[in-house]
């Protein structure tokens, strides 16, 4: 799509077969444009190219190694490694692009650093990924190496607390956009609250993207749009 709003192509269809989905959640794309699809019923990420061409699959249901129990959120780094939020299991797991399996970030768990049910993924320019915990209602923060860093946010309707989040990014200078419910929430990079926006014009956010010169992106379920929102200082 271009970013006037103008569909240039669409791909894939319902079903069980290869290529096609039963419930596309995540997508994202790698250095050469290739793009990578999470589908929580199928238990998979699916890789199609550029022209929107099926490539393969990586994953299966299950709780070994490379095996999924629910995958949302998805992101690239740089280098085309991939990671991906691994729900149920309560992990991150990190493949190369290739699709072979290079570990994972996070387990299953209520200590400080574990995660409950992580859904929605960011990267920042550092070396972090930036985990949002829909069980725990909290932003955790790692390196792509798996250490923990720091986590903010708990259950609740106070402004720097979460209700329903949905969607997170980051933006070059370390704040953190949350979609929560019908706004969104801009955090510094120590997780306290710099703004919220949006109650009046989201009905139901389910997702959350910047694009390099800022703007936001909301994908929306109520109606069915995207709202795009100027840099928020």
């Amino acid at each position: 799509m271009r970013p006037d709003g103008t569909l240039l192509m669409e791909f894939g269809s319902l079903g069980s077969s290869g290529g096609q989905f039963m419930n596309a959640s995540g997508i994202a794309l790698d250095s050469k444009g290739n793009i990578f699809v999470t589908d929580p019923f199928k238990q998979q990420v699916m890789e199609f190219t550029s022209a929107g061409i099926f490539v393969g699959a990586i994953g299966s249901e299950g709780t070994d190694a490379g095996q999924f129990e629910g995958p949302l959120g998805i992101v690239i780094d740089k280098d085309n490694t991939i990671y991906v939020a691994d729900g149920r299991n309560g992990r991150v797991q990190k493949f190369s692009g290739a699709g072979n399996y290079l570990g994972s970030i996070g387990s299953a768990g209520t200590a400080e650093g574990q995660l409950g049910g992580p859904r929605w993924l960011a990267l920042d320019g550092k070396g972090n990924i930036y985990i949002l915990d829909n069980t725990r209602f909290r932003v955790n923060k790692f390196t792509t190496g798996g250490t923990f860093v720091s986590a903010f946010g708990s259950q609740g309707n106070r402004d720097s607390q979460f209700f329903n989040p949905q969607g997170i990014a980051v933006d070059p200078a370390g704040n953190v956009f949350v979609m929560d419910g019908l706004v969104v929430k801009k955090f510094d990079p120590s997780g306290h609250l710099l703004t919220s926006f949006g109650k009046q014009q989201i009905s139901s956010g389910l997702g959350i993207a910047l694009d390099p010169k800022g703007r936001i992106y909301v994908a929306r379920n109520g109606p069915a749009c995207v709202s795009i929102f100027r840099p928020v200082p």
